[in-house]
C-alpha cells in the first residue's frame, strides 16, 4: 500500500463528501477519481465488486429516491483509512405521506491514491422498512420480540 500525504487524504475525503452530498452535481467523473476500478463495496443491501457495479447501485438508489440530503458528522482519519459518521434524510416513494426518513450510519473507507474499499453500516429495519405499509408493523413486532 502506498502511503498518502495529509493533503491528498484531505482532498480525497472532501471529494468523497462532495460526491455523496450532491451526487447529481458532482457527476460520474468524480466517482472515477474517488474509487479504484476494482473497488469493493459493502452495505446492508449489497456486496459489490468493481466501479461499474457501484455506478449501477448508485443509479438505482437515485431512481428510487425522490430527494435526499447527507450530512457528515464526524471522522477519524489514518494514513490509509477513514471512518465517517453521517446522517441522511431521504424521501422514498414507499414511505407514506411523503415522510422524511432519517438514516444514521458509519462509513469505513480504505485507500491509497483512491478508495479501494467502502463499507457502510446502517439499520434499514428501523429507518426505512418500518415505515412501509404492511411490512412496517411486522418488523416492529419482530424487533419487540427480539429485545425481550
Amino acid at each position: 500500500m502506498n502511503p498518502t500525504t495529509p493533503i491528498h487524504r484531505q482532498t480525497l475525503l472532501q471529494n468523497f463528501k462532495t460526491f455523496y452530498q450532491a451526487p447529481d452535481k458532482a457527476g460520474s467523473e468524480l466517482l472515477e477519481r474517488l474509487y479504484t476500478q476494482d473497488v469493493e463495496f459493502h452495505d446492508p443491501e449489497s456486496n459489490l465488486q468493481g466501479i461499474l457495479a457501484l455506478k449501477q447501485k448508485l443509479r438505482r438508489v437515485k431512481m428510487f429516491t425522490r430527494r435526499s440530503s447527507m450530512q457528515f458528522l464526524d471522522e477519524v482519519v489514518t494514513e490509509d483509512s477513514a471512518t465517517l459518521t453521517w446522517q441522511a434524510n431521504i424521501h422514498h416513494p414507499l414511505v407514506p405521506r411523503g415522510e422524511t426518513v432519517t438514516v444514521r450510519g458509519i462509513t469505513q473507507l480504505r485507500f491509497t491514491e483512491r478508495i479501494y474499499y467502502h463499507e457502510d453500516f446502517y439499520d434499514l429495519g428501523t429507518t426505512v422498512y418500518q415505515r412501509v405499509p404492511l411490512l412496517g408493523p411486522l418488523i416492529r413486532l419482530l424487533s419487540r420480540y427480539s429485545r425481550a
